[in-house]
């Protein structure tokens, strides 16, 4: 919607949920056109006081699908996590120990239990498809870090170079140093290390009252620049 808007030469900007006041002290009537007022009030104060709103900064349709390899590449290695936990998990229950290794539907079918049975059939079939899906997880996860490693290799793109700069320094690998362009510094504009740290959620909260001025802990933090982190 907001592109569409952008691309008919209205102006439109996206807003933080978070940073529109609502009043919370007794139940209050809530249509679309009540709502709609309150927001044009608080646009028109935006606008009038500034910095009373956090604006969100929305990327182009480039940037936003440069994001897609990492963050598949990310659910997938959530999802071969899952299952070598549901294998080991389902075995498990049996008194059995077994890792979802190379050799795993081999040493599978060696499985004797405790009281010289075999496995239940059942139990043995359902682990072996968990771990046909595993494999194929594997696999993908396999193709996208040589997509990225593809990419890297004499690539001229100003993210990219990026991208291998961040990758030079100690302790900081190719896929995190991919995170952090495609995600924080290939399209954000940050204005400051404090705006860095909200990005990551590393952000203290502070507590001043009288003379008592400290940081409460870190706490999940979102600017306008920054409006989701990967990292975790």
């Amino acid at each position: 919607m907001h592109r569409y808007l952008m691309s008919r030469g209205i102006r439109n900007v996206v807003l933080e949920s978070s940073s529109i006041e609502v009043d919370r002290r007794a139940r209050r009537a809530k249509t679309d056109r009540l709502d709609g007022g309150r927001l044009l009030k608080q646009l028109v104060r935006h606008h009038r006081d500034g910095e009373f709103l956090r604006i969100v900064r929305v990327p182009s349709v480039e940037q936003e699908d440069e994001r897609r390899l990492h963050r598949e590449l990310e659910r997938l290695k959530k999802e071969r996590t899952g299952h070598r936990n549901r294998i080991q998990g389902l075995l498990v229950t049996h008194g059995v120990v077994l890792k979802p290794g190379r050799d795993f539907l081999s040493r599978l079918s060696g499985v004797v239990l405790w009281n010289g049975a075999s496995l239940p059939a059942e139990l043995k079939a359902e682990c072996e498809r968990e771990y046909a899906r595993l494999r194929l997880v594997e696999e993908q996860i396999r193709g996208l870090e040589a997509e990225q490693r593809k990419r890297l290799e004499g690539s001229e793109r100003p993210e990219l170079k990026q991208v291998l700069a961040l990758a030079r320094l100690r302790g900081l690998g190719c896929g995190s140093a991919w995170v952090l362009v495609m995600e924080f510094f290939g399209w954000r504009g940050f204005r400051n290390r404090r705006e860095v740290g909200a990005a990551a959620g590393l952000v203290g909260t502070p507590y001043a009252s009288g003379e008592s001025t400290r940081d409460q802990g870190i706490a999940r933090r979102v600017t306008g620049e920054c409006v989701r982190s990967s990292l975790s």
